[in-house]
């Protein structure tokens, strides 16, 4: 995980999050650990960073075995990919801002101006090209501009108050 949480507009939250996280691997915490403690001061950071803005973020199911591999499943096994969204959804009812949990199903790898879906848009973690129109761009941002394109379309009223209620997307634990 190169960047927790990437916006829509392309501004990146907690690069140094990757650090933090082998260097406390194998520590046990009583309360908040180092990486949950650095999650929080994210969330705080894109909500001061963005006032009046509703957010949607990605809904992330690692449970399981199913279609993880060993390496991938010893890699995550203590990721809090969660924590941020609960935390932002917990300063949502406090703030008073929307928050929308997506399916991140594909977010990555399709184009967002062609619509075109296939795994050889993303050949490395940091870039997005389309094989069928060359849009590039990179990769965690679409990802983003994908998620608040999907909150769009499931909620026809946000359309209608777009101009007024502006929504941000991001990308929530962006390989």
């Amino acid at each position: 995980m190169n960047h927790p949480a990437v916006t829509s507009d392309g501004r990146r939250f907690g690069d140094e999050l990757r650090k933090l996280r082998i260097r406390t691997k194998w520590r046990r915490y009583k309360g908040l650990s180092a990486y949950k403690q650095a999650l929080n001061r994210i969330a705080k950071e894109i909500v001061e960073a963005y006032p009046g803005c509703d957010f949607a973020v990605e809904r992330l199911l690692f449970k399981g075995k199913r279609g993880r591999s060993r390496r991938f499943r010893r890699l995550n096994n203590n990721w809090a990919y969660a924590h941020l969204a609960h935390k932002l959804e917990e300063m949502g009812k406090v703030e008073g801002f929307r928050l929308w949990k997506v399916n991140p199903a594909f977010s990555s790898i399709k184009c967002p101006e062609c619509g075109f879906t296939n795994r050889a848009n993303r050949r490395c973690d940091e870039v997005f090209s389309c094989i069928s129109c060359g849009f590039t761009g990179a990769a965690d941002t679409v990802g983003a501009w994908n998620i608040g394109e999907r909150v769009a379309r499931s909620n026809p009223s946000l359309r209608l108050i777009a101009s007024e209620l502006p929504y941000l997307s991001i990308n929530v634990g962006g390989d």
